[in-house]
């Protein structure tokens, strides 16, 4: 295994300049959106909880937007957020916000999604957006342009341009049973994290290729020390060089080295633990690339006690094993999603 400190090393190696920089000014601040999974516990309606960042111990979210179904996820694209989730009557739905929250206009909910949706992914600069499902009889990608989303507000998706079909994935005829979608750091490629009753693959696939409407070569492994996960899921990447997933099993982070996920080479670069009492399922990266945000989801139908939110200087946690959180939010919450956007966007 290597030593934490070696991946710091390629990051700042690899990385653009100003990545470990602090926050942008006040003109710009960056804005954390967590998507809180069930109406009737902790918060009650509350399904969407924006938090104007950095985080401080105890902060309270400035804006709050009520539930309209069980939500599970989502994905900012450009000025937009996209909720995934399933209404009262037990359909698949997406709503769409705008940013900020608070000149967000009620959303109507819209189904006719393939699958069950478990992850989403803005990719080709926000112009299209791909949701990693699952189905009766394995997983699928299925892909919408960022243009027909927001222009039809009907109670119905659009006509995708990936198509379910299209984007079956080669699960070894295993069914879908948890994963997370990540966009590699040059935008070129697209990391899917894939469980199945067999364990975990990564697959990886063309961001180009998955845009223009059809699945593409996939190159396929298994990933060390992530044998399992449950949903949601939700890892990041970090410039243009390392992935970075939640260990299911212990307060953790795991690194992947990306070029390697792409060549189908062993990317396992290191686990750095983090000094706080559950194992976490989310991550998310500030915007201006200095903090990592991580959240767990309670497996209880009551809220925890523990705060769900916890705030990390990244170069912290690259460095090493064992880093404290500078600050923890969120009591109660019950998160499926965390996600990250800057006032210039909104």
């Amino acid at each position: 295994m290597l030593h934490g400190g070696k991946v710091l090393a390629i990051l700042v190696l690899a990385s653009p300049a100003g990545c470990l920089g602090g926050q942008a000014g006040v003109s710009n601040p960056g804005f954390l959106v967590v998507v809180n999974k069930s109406p009737s516990i902790g918060t009650g309606t509350q399904g969407l909880l924006e938090y104007i960042l950095p985080l401080s111990d105890g902060q309270a979210p400035l804006v709050t937007r009520n539930a309209h179904g069980t939500y599970a996820g989502g994905v900012v694209a450009q000025t937009f957020l996209f909720v995934f989730g399933t209404t009262s009557q037990g359909d698949q739905a997406l709503w769409t916000y705008t940013l900020p929250l608070s000149q967000s206009a009620t959303p109507t909910a819209r189904t006719g999604f393939s699958g069950t949706p478990v992850a989403a992914l803005a990719i080709a600069n926000g112009q299209f957006i791909v949701f990693l499902e699952q189905t009766p009889t394995g997983g699928c990608l299925e892909g919408f342009t960022f243009s027909a989303l927001v222009s039809d507000n009907g109670s119905t998706l659009p006509a995708a341009t990936l198509s379910c079909e299209a984007g079956t994935l080669s699960l070894s005829n295993q069914v879908l049973t948890g994963g997370g979608l990540q966009l590699s750091g040059d935008g070129s490629d697209v990391f899917v994290e894939a469980s199945t009753s067999s364990g975990v693959e990564e697959i990886t696939l063309s961001a180009g290729t998955l845009a223009s409407g059809s699945l593409g070569a996939q190159t396929t492994q298994q990933l060390s020390k992530l044998t399992s996960l449950s949903l949601p899921f939700q890892g990041i990447t970090e410039s243009s060089t390392l992935l970075l997933l939640p260990d299911p099993s212990t307060p953790a982070v795991l690194f992947y080295a990306d070029t390697d996920l792409t060549s189908g080479s062993n990317a396992f670069l290191s686990q750095n633990s983090l000094n706080i009492p559950e194992p976490v399922n989310l991550l998310a990266l500030d915007p201006f690339g200095t903090f990592l945000y991580t959240a767990f989801t309670s497996s209880s139908s009551t809220p925890s006690s523990t705060p769900s939110l916890a705030s990390f200087e990244l170069k912290s946690v690259n460095n090493g094993s064992g880093t404290a959180p500078f600050a923890t939010t969120g009591e109660g919450l019950d998160p499926v999603g965390l996600l990250t956007f800057t006032a210039s966007q909104g």
